[in-house]
């Protein structure tokens, strides 16, 4: 196991030119925050399918952060982002699929098998963004236009 040192504001700013995310443990499979996030259900509209129960990430660093570390994201797993209306995979290992959603909840971008080391914009629209193992938009036949809504687990 490796503990990084914890960072202070300036330090997370970059204003030597690396990042330091905080305080994280490593294992052989991945680096995970010390602190649990809150997790919600994205569920589908209408019928209420489940898509993933996901970890949210809502503060600067949360977001800044992201899936960074992780080794992959299991079926059933996923990331929220708020406020978010674009993501990269840059450093990440794996493909994503990603859903980009307005303040009610529709889906106005969705976008499937983000490769890492690439970008994607939800639009003017979007406030939050939903990121998915790669395949889940395809098999669960999620497109633009459907609503999601997250409830509690």
């Amino acid at each position: 196991m490796l503990v990084c040192q914890s960072a202070t504001s300036d330090e997370l700013i970059g204003s030597h030119g690396s990042w330091d995310f905080g305080v994280f443990v490593a294992s052989s499979s991945e680096l995970m925050p010390r602190t649990e996030r809150r997790r919600v259900r994205v569920l589908v509209e209408p019928g209420g399918t489940e898509l993933a129960v996901a970890e949210v990430a809502d503060t600067t660093l949360a977001r800044l952060v992201g899936l960074l570390g992780h080794a992959s994201l299991e079926p059933g797993e996923g990331m929220v982002i708020e406020p978010c209306s674009s993501i990269h995979t840059c450093f990440m290992r794996f493909p994503i699929d990603v859903l980009f959603v307005d303040r009610d909840g529709l889906v106005v971008r969705a976008v499937r098998a983000i490769e890492p080391f690439r970008a994607a914009l939800g639009g003017p629209d979007a406030r939050r963004a939903i990121e998915l193992p790669a395949g889940t938009l395809a098999r669960m036949s999620v497109e633009s236009g459907v609503r999601v809504r997250l409830v509690p687990p």
